[in-house]
């Protein structure tokens, strides 16, 4: 397997990586949408790809920042909303041995090289595309509509796909792509609490990865915005090697958590943050590698200026 096919394959594992009471002790935790209230946010990826083998170690760095305002259009009855997420700025940074490029949407330069030119034109659609979502007082996404020119592009380009999936994912279940909403539990909870999210698959030609994250409740605690709603976050890792693939590709070691912060009153995420790491081992016939993926990603709420609210 080449190196190139081989970063490929870590780099699609990366992009893949309340207020109540219900008896003494126990909190029910709903989000409390208000219709026409919006947040600015931002998202900051951060993915570390590192190959050992025969030839030495090979290491590239991906960021993206990415910046979004989320509106909430309406509110229903049973507490479910509708709500737009715009994205307003994208800053992406990749790094690898001898270069790199920095693309910023809102300075809108473009780097030299051409095939970084062609990843530059991909994403600049993204800056100011408008996606609905649907979800319910839990947070889970029930339905989701992309713009039609966003559709048309993720169709076309593997790096806006990329990027998009943080952003946009499909399948009601993954909130992934939508940063400012955790999915509380389905019952009341104290402290210690768990619940799980569901699992989500990554199939690979020489593996297929099982992600299954889960929250825990972890009480109060003051933070720089006042007293917050803390849930802990643990990811759990498993994986199934390809039958009959002529090469080999395992998982040695992997972990994954974080920790989210809501507002006491349920409105809105302060600010959260997790990290991945997934080790590989890939025999061949003769060659062997050695693959260390370490993904983070943090979120947090960006103050408003008055004549934005």
């Amino acid at each position: 397997m080449s190196a190139a096919r081989l970063r490929a394959v870590v780099l699609a594992v990366a992009l893949f990586c309340w207020v109540g009471t219900a008896g003494y002790g126990q909190t029910v935790l709903r989000w409390h949408f208000q219709e026409g209230a919006s947040y600015k946010g931002r998202t900051v990826f951060r993915v570390k790809n590192e190959i050992k083998g025969p030839k030495g170690t090979f290491v590239t760095e991906i960021h993206q920042d990415l910046q979004m305002t989320v509106r909430v259009r309406s509110v229903a009855s049973d507490g479910s909303a509708v709500l737009e997420e715009t994205v307003d700025r994208i800053v992406l940074r990749i790094v690898v041995p001898g270069g790199g490029f920095t693309y910023d949407s809102d300075k809108g330069d473009m780097p030299a090289e051409p095939a970084v030119q062609q990843t530059v034109a991909a994403l600049k659609p993204l800056v100011g595309a408008t996606a609905v979502a649907k979800v319910d007082a839990r947070g889970t996404v029930l339905e989701r509509k992309l713009p039609a020119a966003m559709r048309q592009l993720l169709q076309q380009d593997p790096t806006v796909r990329a990027v998009a999936s943080q952003l946009f994912p499909s399948g009601s279940q993954s909130n992934q792509g939508l940063p400012v909403l955790p999915i509380l539990p389905d019952r009341p909870v104290k402290i210690g609490d768990s619940w799980n999210l569901g699992a989500r698959e990554l199939v690979l030609p020489l593996i297929t990865l099982r992600f299954d994250a889960r929250y825990t409740y972890l009480g109060r605690e003051r933070t720089e915005r006042g007293m917050c709603h803390k849930l802990g976050i643990r990811t759990l890792l498993k994986s199934k090697p390809a039958a009959g693939a002529p090469v080999k590709m395992e998982v040695i070691k992997s972990s994954g958590k974080g920790e989210a912060y809501i507002d006491e009153g349920l409105t809105y995420l302060v600010k959260s943050r997790a990290r991945q790491v997934i080790e590989f081992l890939v025999k061949g016939e003769k060659e062997e590698f050695q693959y260390k993926v370490t993904s983070e990603v943090s979120f947090e709420l960006v103050p408003q200026r008055a004549s934005e609210k």
